[in-house]
């Protein structure tokens, strides 16, 4: 997989913690993480990213007794990516790490296939793995799409229900009701979209923190 360069994208700064959005250098109100209903959206530059995310963010273990650091998740993503060569087995063990550790029903990644433009499910737990490199978005099509299309996370109480949504069949994933999708950054490059999914209504909003972690330290290792 390989990052694409978004045009003109631009980071503006301001103060706490918020979710990071890039957003197209066009007319159009700021507005957090999208809802199906709307909302408000704060961008952030990478660097006060990093900072919250050194300061805040912590992927939180179902039995809370270990909550390790952004660069504790940098580490454990690195060994197994240097125990497992095969790239999609070593993404699909970190999604299970990331699932594990939030309670998570599905957890899936797409990157960017630069020659094609398209979104594919690189690796997955949860959805059937049979569907890992068969299915393919454009930026037009499907939550996923419009995670990359915006450059900002997405959040769906009830995924089925949103215009956007498409349905995939051979991916099993029926059972599941909402949609969280983080756009995976390196460098100011788009090169993916994080993907969770909750069999039960559930607002991942809470959950951003840890999440964004996840997002931001899996990012180089899908880009490069």
């Amino acid at each position: 997989m390989s990052c694409l360069s978004p045009r003109r994208i631009s980071l503006r700064s301001s103060a706490g913690f918020f979710p990071v959005t890039a957003t197209a250098d066009v007319a159009e109100p700021a507005s957090t993480v999208d809802r199906a209903e709307g909302s408000t959206r704060t961008t952030v530059t990478r660097q006060d990213l990093d900072d919250a995310l050194q300061a805040h963010a912590v992927l939180t273990r179902p039995d809370d007794r270990a909550q390790p650091t952004p660069a504790a998740v940098w580490r454990e993503f690195a060994a197994v990516a240097a125990r497992i060569p095969d790239r999609r087995a070593a993404w699909t063990e970190m999604l299970r790490m990331i699932a594990n550790r939030l309670d998570l029903d599905a957890c899936s990644l797409f990157g960017l296939d630069r020659s094609t433009g398209e979104l594919v499910l690189s690796a997955t737990m949860g959805l059937n793995q049979g569907s890992v490199g068969t299915i393919r978005l454009r930026f037009h099509q499907g939550l996923v799409g419009l995670v990359a299309q915006r450059l900002q996370p997405v959040y769906v109480a009830n995924a089925p229900s949103h215009p956007r949504f498409r349905h995939f069949p051979e991916a099993g994933e029926d059972l599941y009701q909402s949609f969280f999708g983080i756009p995976l950054l390196w460098h100011g490059e788009f090169c993916g979209v994080l993907v969770v999914h909750s069999v039960e209504p559930r607002d991942f909003t809470l959950d951003w923190a840890a999440l964004a972690t996840a997002a931001h330290r899996l990012s180089p290792l899908v880009a490069t």
